[in-house]
């Protein structure tokens, strides 16, 4: 077989293209990116849950006495029961208080006013939305957020007792399991909320070095 100069010179050419590459030292390959770190959705704020009776006691009504009687939510219990351990999750400190002016220290004060809840049953479910309204306010008693929060719950029917719901816990009450599934929702929704805000995350920032204090210098040894 006879070679031509171009085919030397195409030799010459791909081989010193392999010798490039083999020897390409590490750090000029592309790496994969990296996964970018997700934000810690807790505020660094020491919050105050104000829980009043009043709300606790809250609840809607719905239906008539005339046809299958009326059907009573009782949202206000079931939330004063829900609403702290989930909030807990957006917030470095929380304290439960029944009223506002005992808030002490709290850099942001969080009331809760129930809106409105219905109840739908259909071909074997329940369906519950409650709508809320939250008011948070920092320590000069400022609104600084003021949002309502949707909670949502469709459960399958299950064992009833002779009035139709279920009982809830021992507060001795006829409260249905998707009302007590919708607040669990809505206490889901409203910290994710929180915990996503703007004005929050803002004044997280403005109150960094009261929320987390920095440590001593220690002494060199």
């Amino acid at each position: 077989m006879q070679h031509t100069p171009h085919s030397f010179v195409a030799a010459s050419l791909f081989g010193a293209l392999v010798l490039s590459v083999a020897f390409q030292p590490a750090h000029a390959q592309t790496a994969p990116p990296a996964e970018a770190k997700p934000a810690d959705p807790m505020l660094a704020l020491k919050a105050a849950l104000v829980l009043t009776p009043e709300f606790c006691g809250s609840k809607t009504s719905q239906g008539s006495y005339w046809t299958s009687g009326k059907t009573k939510l009782y949202i206000g219990k079931v939330a004063c029961v829900e609403f702290e351990p989930t909030l807990r999750g957006a917030f470095s400190g929380l304290t439960r208080i029944a009223d506002a002016s005992a808030a002490g220290d709290a850099q942001v004060v969080l009331v809760p006013r129930l809106v409105d809840a219905s109840k739908k049953e259909g071909w074997g479910y329940d369906e519950v939305v409650v709508f809320l309204e939250w008011t948070l306010k920092d320590r000069s008693g400022k609104t600084i957020w003021l949002e309502t929060v949707q909670g949502h719950a469709k459960d399958i029917i299950g064992k009833k007792n002779p009035d139709g719901e279920l009982v809830y816990g021992d507060f001795m009450m006829v409260i249905s399991q998707t009302v007590k599934d919708a607040v669990r929702d809505l206490a889901r929704q409203s910290a994710s909320k929180m915990a996503a805000s703007p004005e929050l995350r803002t004044l997280a920032q403005q109150s960094a070095p009261e929320a987390a204090p920095a440590a001593p210098n220690q002494a060199p040894q």
